[in-house]
């Protein structure tokens, strides 16, 4: 490819690193970080993450240098990126860098203790993980997180809440929702509300599934972009079983991909 953008990075990081083949995932990294090259972003940093977080457990040497570089690099970190490094580090063997790295974090909030506790456990730390989830606690976090989902549109960042209200293009969001709802439904769609654990009426599970954020983050780059291109999000918690059927219903009516990167894939 004489030209390569952020998603041709990305696409080949995951590809190498769900081959098992780290080494060669690690082999881009001099011309990615090259002084003419495009800033990684956090869909790059998060495919890094996972190629360098195996491969610390093989004991490649430079790669925590590596990585640290690529998230050093990024002008604006946002907490996927800082959630990236510090979870890749806890799965390593680089407890007490994982530890520093949390520390340093601009944002005490619960999503940096999940990646830090999640990374633990994901390491075999149980120990380390009991301890500062018990800490955790101690300091009052909410274990209640809200769900957002985060898209890139050229130089434009943008994060959706679930059920959020305020956002400008709240209205065409809705509409658009659902005109594509009703087309899903017409093609044998039927929200699964088997996710909803709170205790209230089957038409009230389905309009908090409605409000999701991956769906609003979704349509919003229907809005925003040209026709054809691929849609990407990258949300803070795990995808639900009914927003995976749901966006491949709309991947097949709009004639788009649609990729999401949830929290479960993120730290796998």
């Amino acid at each position: 490819m004489p030209h390569r953008d952020l998603f041709s990075w990305a696409s080949a990081l995951a590809a190498l690193n769900l081959a098992n083949r780290p080494t060669q995932a690690l082999s881009l990294l001099p011309s990615m970080l090259a002084p003419d090259a495009l800033h990684p972003n956090n869909y790059v940093l998060s495919c890094l993450n996972r190629v360098y977080a195996g491969s610390c457990e093989l004991r490649i040497g430079r790669v925590p240098d590596d990585a640290l570089a690529v998230f050093d690099s990024i002008s604006i970190k946002d907490s996927i990126c800082w959630t990236a490094v510090i979870s890749g580090y806890a799965r390593s063997v680089l407890k007490s860098e994982a530890l520093e790295l949390f520390q340093a974090t601009p944002w005490g909030n619960l999503l940096f203790w999940t990646a830090l506790i999640l990374g633990f456990l994901q390491s075999g730390s149980n120990t380390n993980a009991f301890e500062l989830f018990n800490k955790m606690r101690r300091e009052g976090m909410d274990i209640k997180k809200p769900g957002f989902s985060h898209v890139d549109i050229g130089k434009e960042n943008q994060a959706f809440y679930a059920e959020e209200t305020n956002h400008p293009f709240k209205d065409e969001i809705c509409v658009l929702l659902k005109e594509l709802e009703l087309d899903m439904r017409r093609r044998g769609y039927v929200p699964d509300t088997s996710g909803v654990l709170l205790d209230m009426g089957q038409e009230e599970k389905e309009r908090l599934l409605f409000w999701h954020s991956e769906r609003l983050a979704a349509a919003y780059e229907l809005i925003k972009t040209v026709p054809g291109s691929i849609i990407r999000i990258v949300k803070n918690l795990q995808v639900c079983a009914d927003c995976h059927r749901v966006l491949k219903f709309v991947s097949d009516i709009v004639k788009r991909d649609i990729y999401v990167r949830g929290w479960d894939m993120f730290l796998q």
